[in-house]
């Protein structure tokens, strides 16, 4: 794709699927529906392998916040508040997305208070939301992947990226395909 409009589009509903819109090479517009398991970037980035050296030592990624309020994603509402959904009788659509509003401070609350008489808020347990949205409680951890993936950028750019994604992905595929072998055999025989 040459010209990205619209990346991370929430047409296809909140979560990790999502879609690319843009121009590809030969100047047509297109759209393109992405799951992150299947594309490099998004894999990473969910993975937390791509992002900056400052990330692995945040000193924000904690329960205590710096800002009044902290707004973000609530993952895993269906898994710890499943109550709020409308697919168990709550209110809220799910696929729309679900964000979590963090008060840090009197002065947040106050906020909150005089300007978020239209925002619908559930109480929840911190902890609920700091589950899945680990940044919450520490900053990502640097890892092996992380240092091959920049110094095979650095030599072969993104194509040496895609190159370790491809081949990790094979790899996978192997090895699940040997587990369900394996059980496969395992199964039949117990029976």
């Amino acid at each position: 794709m040459k010209n990205i409009r619209n990346f991370r589009d929430k047409k296809y509903g909140w979560g990790e699927n999502g879609s690319i819109v843009g121009v590809d090479l030969q100047g047509t517009a297109m759209e393109k529906q992405i799951a992150p398991e299947t594309i490099s970037y998004y894999h990473y980035f969910f993975d937390g392998e791509i992002s900056r050296d400052c990330c692995y030592q945040c000193p924000y990624a904690q329960r205590q916040r710096v800002g009044d309020i902290t707004v973000g994603d609530y993952w895993g509402v269906q898994k710890y508040d499943p109550q709020l959904l409308v697919e168990q009788r709550g209110t809220i659509n799910s696929k729309e997305g679900v964000s979590c509003l963090l008060i840090n401070t009197e002065c947040g609350q106050h906020l909150v208070e005089k300007y978020g008489a239209k925002i619908e808020s559930y109480p929840v347990e911190f902890s609920n939301i700091a589950q899945e949205n680990t940044q919450l409680n520490r900053p990502t951890k640097h890892t092996r992947l992380r240092n091959k993936i920049f110094r095979k950028y650095k030599a072969s750019g993104y194509a040496g990226v895609e190159a370790i994604f491809e081949r990790d992905q094979r790899n996978q595929k192997f090895i699940w395909g040997m587990y369900d072998r394996i059980c496969g055999m395992f199964c039949r025989k117990t029976r």
